[in-house]
């Protein structure tokens, strides 16, 4: 038995390098990308292309203007495509690979799971020039997506054919387009770029300074929506579904669903998938009868993320997201308290006023709080240093007063979302 065990591992094991290698080198022989390799001395060339597009434009704000930046750069926008036919000379033929596409100027007006017609000038990311420097090549790698289409404006972009209004990209593009629309118009326009990340991950809009500021204080998770959210988000369903007397299975059954929904809202980011499947084998548990190990549905959420994508694993997110969750587990087991054994130690327990043990049980969840996470930060910290070169011990402070508001700022916030299309008033 031993052996087999051994052997069953290493066959395991090879599988899954296997298929890690095949994801992250092996890339379909008519991609887009080979036909942009001939440029001269790996410029830009001119191309004309078709493809489906897989992600709606999103505004990239320009950085802030800079005495020793040359040239001052302007509005853009960028959009993802599935390439299907390139054009040579007069004819098309078949391509395939996904290319991102950065137009300058206001964003076009297009709908995921539109057939567009590309023309712009395509070229591949470039590599690290210095040593630490960002590899954009590397990511794109990471991400299937290793060419770039530049357009000067929104003209080079042409819908060949709308998307059903049937079809599940373009619903979900439209309720997100509609979110991030009732956020600039209710909230105030310094707040709304932050609530948008804050609800639904859209991150384009935010400032880079202030992005920056999230970075180095420590608290850059707020903006990554991540276990917090969906989790804040399932606990708050539930209560309210319970206390609206729904019956616990309909309960537990809208819950996943709904879940489901939001990964799917905010593009089904790894971290955000890693949470709400921790949410699905919870709810699964729950309905069978069967508290799950929370380490073991853990393992169970990164089984599945490697088995679709195994590049995943060199991603920073995925990284962080992964990492974090498991010593909030292990720090969770370690600060939870039980009741005293001691019956005079429950007898002075009871002793105590309410407010006297009310207080209590705050400065002890307050206290669970601060070690939790500085045992997050501690872990986490040579990770950031490596990526992102920051080292922001000021977190350990920031993180504990921020954590109480952000149950707030959801759930107002998830309310502006659900009354708006009633009524403006409330």
């Amino acid at each position: 038995p031993a052996f087999a065990a051994a052997a069953l591992l290493l066959a395991v094991a090879c599988l899954a390098a296997g298929w890690s290698a095949a994801r992250h080198r092996l890339f379909a022989a008519d991609d887009l990308a080979w036909q942009l390799a001939g440029g001269a001395a790996g410029g830009p060339v001119p191309v004309c292309v078709e493809g489906i597009v897989v992600e709606s434009p999103r505004l990239l704000t320009p950085p802030a203007p800079d005495p020793l930046r040359p040239l001052s750069l302007g509005p853009s926008s960028e959009c993802v495509i599935a390439v299907r036919a390139i054009r040579a000379g007069g004819a098309w033929r078949p391509s395939s690979g996904r290319a991102a596409v950065i137009v300058d100027g206001e964003p076009p007006q297009i709908m995921a799971g539109s057939r567009v017609r590309v023309v712009g000038r395509g070229l591949r990311p470039q590599a690290a020039a210095n040593p630490g420097e960002f590899d954009f090549r590397e990511r794109a790698r990471l991400l299937r997506c290793l060419s770039i289409v530049r357009c000067h404006g929104s003209e080079c972009l042409r819908v060949v054919a709308a998307p059903s209004w049937l079809s599940p990209v373009a619903i979900v593009d439209r309720l997100r387009a509609a979110g991030v629309a009732t956020l600039r118009t209710h909230v105030s326009a310094a707040r709304a770029p932050l609530a948008a990340a804050l609800l639904l991950g859209s991150r384009e809009s935010l400032p880079a300074e202030e992005s920056r500021e999230f970075l180095v204080t420590g608290t850059i998770h707020i903006l990554s929506i991540s276990g917090l959210h969906v989790g804040l988000l399932a606990f708050a369903l539930f209560g309210l579904l319970r206390a609206a007397a729904v019956p616990r299975g309909w309960a537990i059954f809208a819950v996943a669903a709904i879940t489901g929904c939001y990964m799917l809202l905010v593009r089904a980011e790894t971290p955000v998938v890693r949470a709400t499947l921790l949410v699905w084998l919870t709810c699964v548990g729950a309905a069978i009868g069967r508290r799950s190990l929370a380490i073991n549905a853990l393992a169970a959420a990164a089984i599945v993320v490697l088995a679709w994508h195994p590049p995943e694993l060199f991603r920073a997110g995925t990284q962080f997201s992964f990492l974090s969750t498991a010593v909030l587990i292990g720090a969770a087991a370690m600060v939870r308290r039980r009741p005293p054994e001691d019956p005079i130690e429950r007898l002075i327990e009871k002793s105590r006023s309410p407010f006297d043990r009310w207080c209590r049980r705050q400065a002890r969840g307050m206290l669970d709080v601060i070690v939790t996470g500085a045992a997050v930060w501690a872990l986490t910290a040579p990770l950031v240093a490596l990526r992102f070169h920051v080292v922001s011990p000021v977190g350990l402070l920031l993180n504990p007063l921020v954590a109480p508001f952000i149950p707030l700022a959801m759930a107002w916030g998830f309310l502006c979302l659900v009354l708006a299309p009633v009524s403006a008033t409330l």
